[in-house]
């Protein structure tokens, strides 16, 4: 029987086939035997790297360890029908797949010091999130129930300040028109709060797009770089941290501007951003955009180190997108972040305390 997903099979063996995707991609599929799937499903979630150090801890204890699984020096396999077993065959707790990349996880297991690393459940709501009133494709109260859905206590409209012609930014007039729409749908329901945020333009001088008494007016105000990302390093730098020093932006949006696959990030000295994130108690973004994913996962593991604020947001368009939340959770974790590094884990009251009493 064909999965639907397959295209074409290129290559077939007795226990293995690489197939063409619909989608463009290739994939190796392997069949394997109970008693060593464990071993299997681990070499294959874990990276060259992190797998090459568990090949020397295996030979350090007269083992040999390949993707087929452990074997003795008398020529005789030790059974791993799960990924725990492995582990525990070298001395060694459980490690998640996304801390797979020989970065101190394996130290860290050894000392019984991993993170407990942050999950989708935790989440309680999303602070960056856009519709009609700017460039999103679904009405504020479409998000809002599909918001709903999703068990959020709270969800944050940030559609698009002006300085962005492109995406039908808000003036303070249409601002205040929004407002009165959330305060409506506020009064409607009951198991959940709006907020009304707006992603702010960061303008190529450092300044923001609305004046301090419209941002003032905001719950959530998310400062974000989307042109002159070409500027020279220290030049760009200095504007991004000039929004991060702002007193009244709560949150940097995908810090570093990337796309992937179609544009690069800035030019940063992201050790300066996040510095002054730290100092600041200004909240950094992982955006949880597939096309963003930003901040990616060594900036996320050197914040969480500074002791700066995070959150994951969608940055959804549109209702269905909403659950890419999960792409900057797996992001969040590869990271080391875990739930207490993450704002929006938070009951809404401790959340707003947060943002608003920066340090």
């Amino acid at each position: 029987m064909r999965l639907p997903q397959v295209e074409a099979v290129e290559e077939v063996g007795s226990t293995w086939a690489t197939v063409r995707l619909r989608s463009g991609l290739r994939a190796d599929l392997r069949a394997v035997v109970p008693d060593q799937w464990g071993v299997a499903w681990q070499h294959f979630t874990g990276s060259q790297a992190h797998n090459a150090r568990l090949r020397e801890l295996a030979s350090g204890l007269g083992l040999h360890l390949n993707e087929d699984g452990f074997r003795r020096q008398d020529g005789t396999d030790i059974p791993c029908a799960h990924e725990k077993a492995v582990y525990a065959e070298l001395g060694l707790p459980w490690i998640p797949p996304e801390l797979r990349e020989n970065r101190g996880e394996i130290e860290a297991a050894s000392a019984g010091r991993l993170p407990s690393t942050v999950e989708l459940r935790a989440v309680r709501g999303d602070l960056h999130v856009h519709t009609v009133w700017s460039d999103g494709r679904m009405t504020v109260e479409e998000m809002v129930l599909a918001a709903r859905a999703r068990g959020y206590e709270y969800i944050a409209i940030t559609d698009h300040s002006t300085g962005l012609g492109v995406v039908n930014g808000l003036d303070p007039e249409r601002l205040r028109q929004q407002r009165e729409e959330i305060q409506a749908i506020n009064a409607r329901y009951d198991d959940i709060t709006v907020l009304q945020g707006a992603e702010v333009e960061i303008r190529s001088d450092g300044t923001l797009a609305y004046p301090d008494d419209v941002l003032a007016s905001l719950d959530i105000v998310v400062a974000s770089l989307h042109t002159g990302l070409r500027q020279p390093r220290k030049q760009i730098t200095a504007r991004l941290v000039a929004a991060i020093r702002h007193p009244l932006v709560h949150i940097i949006g995908h810090p570093t501007g990337r796309l992937l696959l179609r544009r690069p990030g800035a030019d940063l000295d992201m050790e300066a951003v996040l510095r002054a994130a730290a100092e600041t108690g200004t909240a950094l973004e992982i955006n949880a955009s597939p096309q963003r994913l930003d901040l990616d996962d060594h900036h996320v593991r050197r914040a969480v180190e500074l002791g700066c604020h995070l959150v994951i947001n969608s940055d959804a368009h549109r209702t269905e997108e909403l659950a890419n939340m999960c792409y900057g959770v797996w992001q969040a974790r590869r990271g080391w972040a875990e739930t207490h590094h993450i704002l929006n884990t938070r009951p809404l009251g401790a959340l707003l305390a947060a943002l608003k009493g920066r340090r």
